[in-house]
């Protein structure tokens, strides 16, 4: 059931050949995979395998894998463009995993609380595809209408997971800078709402719809704070 719920929250959307492609993150296996399925849809090149020592593979459910080639391709991920090597499969439980080479060689961080990925150092980063990323979102309570270069606080609907509780409001990876601007900043939740603050750097006024993603939450159970006084004398 763990594993269940686990492989549930690491698929990502990325791009290749300008197409929107769903990819399993997988840390338990050892190389990337696809389908040849998934090498027709695309019109992906294949070669011989070169390596024989992962040329013969095991699924997770002990039944060998039957490895058919490698491809070599690019893939777009938030913008940036990596190049991927993957072992083709006959036949996968999903057409694209990403396996334990990728997520090393492309210094891929998973945090599983705000339900993101950053690559490379933190140069990007892309939301997981996940039931339970909804759980960690703040969405536009209203209609609102910001005009152009102006600050405004928005009321926001919330999980009731953060009844009664403070809350950092956080800028969402992948939204951020697409419509609007969202400040990191404290908040309480109560009734099921709370209050985000957003920028609108555009020289044109921006109309936030109501259910709209606004902000990611994360619990101060979860994070460190540090308070710094400073008294001028």
């Amino acid at each position: 059931m763990v594993q269940q719920r686990i492989s549930n929250n690491n698929f990502l959307v990325l791009k290749l050949k300008s197409k929107s492609v769903r990819a399993l993150l997988d840390t338990g296996s050892v190389v990337s995979l696809i389908t040849e399925r998934f090498v027709k849809q695309h019109g992906l090149a294949v070669s011989p395998i070169r390596d024989h020592e992962y040329s013969f593979l095991i699924s997770a459910s002990g039944k060998p894998l039957d490895i058919t080639g490698i491809s070599e391709f690019t893939i777009s991920i938030a913008g940036l463009s990596i190049p991927m090597v993957a072992r083709v499969a006959r036949y996968l439980s999903h057409d694209l995993i990403m396996g334990s080479d990728f997520l090393q060689n492309n210094g891929v961080v998973i945090d599983y609380n705000l339900g993101v990925i950053s690559i490379a150092e933190d140069l990007v980063r892309a939301p997981l595809q996940s039931t339970f990323k909804q759980r960690n979102l703040a969405t536009s309570a209203v209609s609102v209408c910001v005009p152009a270069y102006t600050e405004a606080l928005v009321k926001v609907n919330t999980p009731y997971y953060y009844e009664g509780r403070t809350v950092l409001l956080e800028p969402i990876p992948g939204v951020q800078f697409r419509t609007i601007a969202t400040a990191r900043s404290f908040s309480h939740c109560g009734d099921g709402m709370s209050v985000c603050r957003v920028f609108n750097y555009n020289p044109f006024s921006v109309v936030l719809r109501k259910g709209m993603r606004l902000a990611a939450i994360q619990s101060l159970d979860s994070i460190a704070v540090y308070c710094v006084v400073i008294t001028f004398t």
